[in-house]
């Protein structure tokens, strides 16, 4: 029996780094000619677009697997494209059963590698060149400690799906740490600067994935509209806090359990949606049962409506431990020393340790600031026609938020606000 190692991988939404460690066991960038902003779309082959219908389910089933380590007033920030992004490197490395686990638990339970991967690799590219007033930027490293080394199949798949340089440190010497950290803080802008807080001898390598959005609105709430108003957590408890107020025409759909508003950023390529609990309707059961599929077959639903909005102003930054999240998703033998098989990664026997996620976001009158963070929104007008009664939308209790691509639902970011 091979002796294995454990990994630690992190994830930071708003600015989004993921790091994967594994250990051994006992700024705009368009390159498109898109000069004059207009609207543009990822174009998706049919086989494609069941990729990205299944990457949506595995934003909500990571959301719903968080929460439930969670208490119910807790706030939850989360980047499922980080996230994927970052287990499908890791798939690259991994065999047998712990491969399969790791694919399922993204949703590419019939997938292979090569059309995961392509997918990936498209979604990339094309996401930073689609609004250049909105700043998108994605990036990908690896740390090797020492003199452990990666089989050559195994680099080469993520240089040229992932762009991910190696680079060798003494995970030993205090400046690694502070290397590390550097890198996560230039990719975020400054926003994650503590993604790594220790390194342990046994740690052989990390992999690092890092996403950064920051968009203005389409039509920015004007900041005299801005007041006081009261927010009721989940316990009940009423927090005074302040609120962004507008009148326009928004895309907007609605059940029984909840409605739904999305808010343009730039060109239109990326929107913020809110899904809101009706009065009387707890935020937990609406999470009941609320998958990615659901929530796409609401959307289909939507129209442009006048609505009366109400959105609180709010700045998260948070750090999950997604090893449980990950192992109720079916993600159990990454994380065995003794079961882990990551032998195309490397001929020493290796297992994940820790999975994490470090996030960032802030909404405000002008737009959002994230990592990871892509907000899709379609607003056609601020102007509305004469008769129109707005329809509420405000959200002063708990609600569930995403930042979208439009044109795949790519999901960014993704949250819940239970209390302020």
């Amino acid at each position: 029996m091979k002796t294995n190692k454990k990994r630690q991988w992190w994830i930071a939404a708003g600015m989004s780094v993921a790091m994967m460690t594994l250990v051994a066991c006992s700024d705009d960038n368009d390159s498109s000619g898109n000069t004059s902003n207009e609207l543009r779309e990822i174009e998706l082959t049919e086989a494609e677009e069941q990729i990205a219908v299944k990457n949506v389910d595995f934003a909500f089933n990571l959301l719903a697997k968080a929460d439930e380590c969670l208490d119910e007033n807790s706030r939850i920030l989360l980047s499922p494209m980080s996230a994927s992004l970052g287990l499908s490197m890791v798939a690259n490395g991994a065999a047998g059963e712990t491969k399969q686990e790791i694919l399922d638990a993204l949703g590419f339970e019939n997938l292979s590698l090569e059309a995961m991967n392509d997918y990936n690799r498209k979604l990339v590219k094309q996401l930073t060149a689609l609004d250049k007033t909105v700043t998108i930027s994605m990036a990908n490293s690896v740390w090797m400690n020492g003199d452990f080394t990666t089989l050559p199949d195994f680099a080469h798949r993520l240089e040229e799906y992932y762009e991910a340089g190696c680079t060798a440190l003494d995970f030993s010497q205090s400046g690694a740490r502070e290397a590390i950290n550097d890198w996560c803080a230039d990719k975020t802008n400054g926003r994650i600067t503590d993604m790594v807080d220790q390194l342990g001898i046994e740690t052989r390598i990390l992999l690092l994935n890092a996403l950064y959005f920051k968009g203005k609105w389409k039509y920015p709430f004007d900041e005299k509209e801005t007041g006081r108003g009261v927010f009721t957590t989940t316990s009940g408890v009423q927090q005074t806090v302040d609120f962004m107020h507008a009148q326009r025409r928004c895309l907007y759909a609605a059940n029984e359990h909840l409605s739904m508003a999305e808010f343009s950023y730039g060109n239109d390529a990326y929107r913020l949606a809110v899904l809101l609990p009706e009065r009387g309707v707890s935020l937990s059961d609406c999470m009941t049962g609320l998958s990615g599929t659901e929530w796409l077959a609401l959307h289909e639903t939507a129209g442009f409506k006048l609505l009366d909005v109400r959105l609180p102003k709010f700045e998260l930054k948070c750090k999950e431990n997604l090893n449980e999240t990950l192992q109720a998703l079916g993600m159990e033998q990454a994380f065995n020393d003794r079961l882990a098989d990551f032998s195309n990664l490397s001929n020493e026997s290796l297992c994940i340790s820790t999975v994490k996620q470090s996030n960032f976001i802030s909404i405000n009158e002008q737009g959002a600031e994230a990592a990871s963070v892509t907000q899709s929104g379609m607003i056609a007008t601020d102007s509305s026609t004469a008769m129109d009664s707005p329809i509420e939308f405000h959200a002063d209790r708990p609600f569930l938020f995403l930042i979208v691509e439009n044109s795949t639902r790519t999901i960014l970011f993704l949250g819940k606000i239970a209390a302020m």
